[in-house]
């Protein structure tokens, strides 16, 4: 097991995702249990994060979109497909779409307001083609604060369409899964169930029954396999939309 010298030194190149195998189960093993490591882990993340506002401003490629497609692309596993989407991009991947997707969100524009004509795009070979045409991009951060775990989700205000990225959630019984919970006033409406893989790394493609923009907030929560009506676990993740 890594100690906390150890861990702190490799926490940037984590926050990069550059740990794979044996070095990145141990990390997180530490991380998990060593309150001092998981705040530096987290500064380093953010850090990681606001790379991708550090360059100067420059048009995004016009095969954007396609580029993120081709390399988030990833084969379904040879078992029978169980009701949740267990459909796991994988740390590189993942970590992949969110940094591709923000970089060019944060050209030359505002964090909170601005809705720039991208697109947020995934592909696997069951579901096809799925993309988010224009995205704004909110944070979700953890209710204890203690966990290092992050997501970001992108949306289209005006339409029903969403894409969340996840990472550094912890891999659940095959009994449980992570439900996202679109909050307007009182009403919770679930926008679909997930998983993560061992890396911690999870996404969810959210067709919501009406306009992103209408709900407040989106919330996380830990639910039985299949779902449930409205939240009944521990929330893991939250923000403001």
């Amino acid at each position: 097991m890594l100690d906390c010298g150890a861990v702190q030194e490799a926490s940037g190149a984590w926050a990069l995702g550059a740990l794979d195998g044996d070095a990145e189960w141990q990390f997180r093993q530490h991380v998990i249990q060593c309150a001092e490591c998981r705040q530096i882990v987290a500064r380093d993340v953010d850090t990681a994060r606001g790379l991708a506002f550090a360059a100067s401003p420059s048009a995004p490629s016009s095969d954007l979109g396609s580029r993120i497609v081709d390399l988030a692309r990833f084969e379904r596993r040879g078992r029978e497909t169980r009701p949740i989407v267990r459909a796991s991009l994988g740390a590189a991947a993942a970590a992949l779409v969110a940094f591709a997707v923000t970089a060019s969100w944060a050209v030359g524009l505002d964090r909170q307001s601005a809705i720039p004509a991208i697109s947020t795009a995934v592909h696997d070979s069951e579901y096809g083609s799925w993309s988010v045409p224009a995205a704004a991009m909110r944070d979700l951060r953890p209710s204890d604060g203690q966990s290092i775990a992050r997501g970001w989700i992108y949306f289209d205000p005006s339409g029903g369409r969403a894409l969340l990225v996840a990472y550094g959630l912890q891999a659940l019984p095959d009994d449980r899964a992570y439900q996202l919970w679109l909050v307007e006033g009182d009403t919770r409406v679930s926008g679909g169930v997930f998983a993560v893989d061992r890396e911690g790394y999870g996404w969810l493609r959210i067709d919501a029954p009406r306009a992103i923009g209408r709900f407040q907030r989106v919330g996380i929560t830990i639910e039985p396999r299949g779902g449930s009506v409205g939240p009944t676990g521990a929330r893991v993740l939250g923000g403001d939309l």
